[in-house]
C-alpha cells in the first residue's frame, strides 16, 4: 500500500513572498504534531510530501491567483495558483470585539516549542484552517497516486501574518452593524470597504453612516441657478478656500426626503461633490441581501441552541432565495495570522456556470455523478464528510478528455466530460480519519460557527443526545442549493408524474426520513431557517448517501462492461484505492 504521508526536510525558503503580502512565514503547522515526530531542530524545516515543491512566486495577478515555479524530480513547471488565506481565528469575532483587540500577542503564530496561546484556537490541531489545508493536501495525493482526476491538485502551504487580509464580509453585514463594538473598533484594528456605508441604509440603525463630504470651492453666486441636489451632478470640481463635513445636513418632518433643497443651506458656500442620493439602488454593487440556499448561513445563534431538539414548523421571515452572482463587501485586517494554501486553480464555480449556461440533462447528470463518485472515494478512503456542499463549493477545470471512467463495486460507468473535471473545494468544515486520527474542524465546537450540528468526538457534549457526521448531509445540502434553479414553485408540485428525471432526483435529496421537504414547506415558506436547516439535516436525513444514488435508473445508462473497452482507457478504480482511516 502507497504511503500516502510523509514529510519533506528543507531548509530552503519560498522565493518573492513579497508578491503574498505576508510576513513571519513559517513551515510549522500544529496539525503535523498529529503525524509526525517533531523537534526542536527540526519541526520548522519540514513540509508535506506533496506532489510539487513550490519554489517560486513569479507573478501576482489578483488577490487570491498567483504564478508560481514548481519543481519535481529537478523539473521546473510553472503553474497557475489559487492562494487561499484561511484564517486562523475568526475575522469576524475579531471585528466584534471577541477577542482582546489590545493583546499584542494575539496575532503571534503559534509553534512546537510555546503551544500555550491565551487564544487556544490558535494551537488547536482540529483548526478549520489547519484541517482545511490538511484534508486538500490528502484528496491531491489520490490525484497524483491513483489518478483520481476529481481531486484539486495542492502545491504547498505556510503559516504567516498577511499585511492587509481581505475578508468578504457581505454575508454578515446586519450582524456587523449591530455591534457596538464594531462600529468603535472599525478604523482603528480594521477598515472597511466604502459600499458598507451605502448597504447598511438597507437597514434600521442609529449607527454611523458615511459622513457627506462638503469640500472648499467657489462662492454660491457660480451656482445660484442649481435647484436642488438632483441637479448637483453637473458641478465639476472646483476649489473652496475650507473643507466641512456634515453628517446630518437635513431633518425633515413630513418632507420628501429624496432631495435637499440649497435654499436650506443658504448660510454655507461651499460646494457638494461626490454626493449621490439614489433611492432605489438598484444599480449599486452594494444591494440589499438575500437569503441564498446556494451559500453557507454559519450563525449558530442561541435561539438554535435552545431549540436543538424541537423541529419547528414556524414560518421562515427571510426573504425569498433569490439567483444571483455573490455579492462582496471586504474588510481589511493588518497582520492576520492566516494559512496560506496554494491550490490548483479551478475555472468558475457550479453557481455560476450553471447561472450562465443552458445545459441539457445529459450534462448536468455528468456533473451530479462526477460529484458523487468524488463524495464515494473521499467517504470510502477517509470516512468524510464536507458539511457544507453547495454550488459555490464545486469547481470545474478544463479537460480534453471526451470520457472519464469510474470502477466501483465491480461496476464500471463511463461518463461524458463536456470538457470539464468537477472537483469539490473548500474543506473548513471537513470531518475525516487518517492513519488512527479523528479531525474534526473547530466549526464544530462550542465556540465554532457550526457549533451543536453534530455532538459526538473532540466537542461531544454528554448532556446533549449523540449526533454523528451523516452520511447522507453532503447530497442533500447539496440538494438544496440546486432545489430553486429545478423547482419554479414547490406549490405547483402536486405529484412527481409532470416532472422530469432531474427534478426527481433534486426533490428526493430534499425530503428527510418521513418525505418531507426540509428547505420548503407546501405552502413555499421556508422549513428551518438559515443555520437551522443545517441541523435538521444532520438528524432527520439518511436516505441520501452517495452510494445509494448508483442504483438509481436514472444512471443505468452510464453502466458499461468493462471487458468491451479499449485496453488503453485509463480507469479510476475506486475499488482499488485503500481506505486509510
Amino acid at each position: 500500500m502507497t504511503k500516502l504521508l510523509n514529510y519533506q526536510y528543507t531548509e530552503s525558503t519560498l522565493e518573492n513572498i513579497e508578491a503574498l503580502n505576508i510576513k513571519n512565514m513559517q513551515k510549522y503547522n500544529p496539525i503535523y504534531k498529529q503525524f509526525f515526530k517533531l523537534c526542536e531542530n527540526n519541526y520548522n524545516k519540514i513540509t508535506l510530501n506533496q506532489h510539487y515543491t513550490l519554489s517560486h512566486i513569479l507573478e501576482k495577478k489578483s488577490f487570491s491567483r498567483y504564478l508560481c515555479k514548481v519543481t519535481k524530480n529537478n523539473e521546473f513547471l510553472e503553474k497557475e495558483t489559487f492562494v487561499k488565506f484561511a484564517p486562523i481565528l475568526d475575522p469576524i469575532k475579531y471585528m466584534v470585539g471577541k477577542y482582546d483587540n489590545k493583546d499584542k500577542n494575539l496575532f503571534i503564530l503559534p509553534t512546537l516549542l510555546d503551544d500555550t496561546s491565551k487564544y487556544e484556537k490558535m494551537c488547536d490541531y482540529n483548526n478549520c484552517a489547519y484541517t482545511d489545508g490538511f484534508f486538500s493536501f490528502l484528496a491531491s495525493k489520490l490525484l497524483h497516486e491513483y489518478k483520481f482526476l476529481n481531486a484539486v491538485d495542492f502545491y504547498g502551504s505556510y503559516l504567516a501574518n498577511h499585511n492587509n487580509m481581505m475578508i468578504n464580509i457581505y454575508d454578515d453585514i446586519e450582524f456587523l452593524n449591530d455591534s457596538d463594538d464594531f462600529h468603535k473598533n472599525k478604523k482603528i484594528y480594521f477598515d472597511v470597504d466604502d459600499c458598507f456605508y451605502d448597504e447598511v441604509s438597507n437597514y434600521d440603525s442609529n449607527h454611523n453612516k458615511k459622513k457627506i463630504n462638503i469640500s472648499s470651492g467657489k462662492n454660491m453666486d457660480e451656482i445660484e441657478d442649481i435647484k436642488d441636489i438632483e441637479d448637483i451632478s453637473a458641478i465639476e470640481a472646483i476649489e473652496y478656500p475650507v473643507n466641512v463635513e456634515i453628517e446630518n445636513i437635513v431633518e425633515t418632518s413630513g418632507k420628501d426626503t429624496s432631495y435637499i433643497n440649497l435654499s436650506d443651506l443658504s448660510d454655507l458656500s461651499y460646494n457638494f461633490l461626490d454626493i449621490s442620493l439614489n433611492n432605489s439602488k438598484e444599480e449599486s454593487e452594494c444591494s440589499s441581501i438575500t437569503c441564498s440556499s446556494r451559500s453557507s448561513h454559519t450563525e449558530n445563534s442561541k435561539e438554535n441552541e435552545e431549540e436543538e431538539e424541537k423541529e419547528s414548523d414556524d414560518s421562515c421571515e427571510e426573504s425569498d432565495c433569490e439567483s444571483e452572482e455573490e455579492k462582496e463587501i471586504f474588510s481589511y485586517i493588518k497582520n492576520f495570522p492566516v494559512n496560506v494554501i496554494f491550490l490548483e486553480k479551478c475555472n468558475q464555480t457550479l453557481d455560476s456556470y450553471m447561472l450562465k449556461n443552458d445545459m441539457e440533462e445529459q450534462e448536468w447528470e455528468s456533473i451530479l455523478l462526477q460529484i458523487i463518485f468524488t463524495l464515494i472515494t473521499y467517504q470510502k478512503v477517509f470516512d468524510f464528510t464536507h458539511n457544507d456542499l453547495h454550488t459555490n463549493n464545486i469547481m470545474y477545470a478544463e479537460t480534453d478528455k471526451q470520457f472519464i471512467y469510474y470502477t466501483y463495486n465491480s461496476k464500471t460507468y463511463k461518463i461524458p466530460t463536456y470538457g470539464k473535471l468537477w472537483k469539490i473545494i473548500d474543506f473548513g468544515r471537513a470531518i475525516f480519519k487518517f492513519n488512527g486520527k479523528l479531525l474534526v474542524s473547530d466549526s464544530f465546537s462550542i465556540k465554532g460557527d457550526a457549533a451543536t450540528q453534530y455532538n459526538f468526538g473532540p466537542y461531544y457534549n454528554s448532556k446533549k443526545q449523540k449526533v454523528e457526521p451523516n452520511k447522507s448531509f453532503d447530497l442533500c445540502r447539496l440538494g438544496c442549493s440546486l432545489f430553486d434553479y429545478f423547482i419554479d414553485n414547490i406549490k405547483n408540485i402536486k405529484d412527481r408524474s409532470d416532472c422530469d428525471n432531474l427534478q426527481c432526483l433534486i426533490l428526493e435529496w430534499c425530503e428527510d426520513d418521513n418525505n418531507k421537504n426540509v428547505l420548503y414547506k407546501n405552502n413555499g415558506e421556508e422549513r428551518y431557517p438559515e443555520f437551522k436547516l443545517y441541523k435538521m439535516i444532520s438528524r432527520t436525513v439518511h436516505k441520501h448517501t452517495p452510494e445509494r444514488q448508483l442504483d438509481r435508473i436514472l444512471f443505468d445508462e452510464y453502466r458499461v462492461s468493462k471487458k468491451k473497452l479499449n485496453k488503453k482507457v485509463k480507469i479510476m478504480n475506486i475499488d482499488e484505492i485503500p481506505c486509510f482511516v
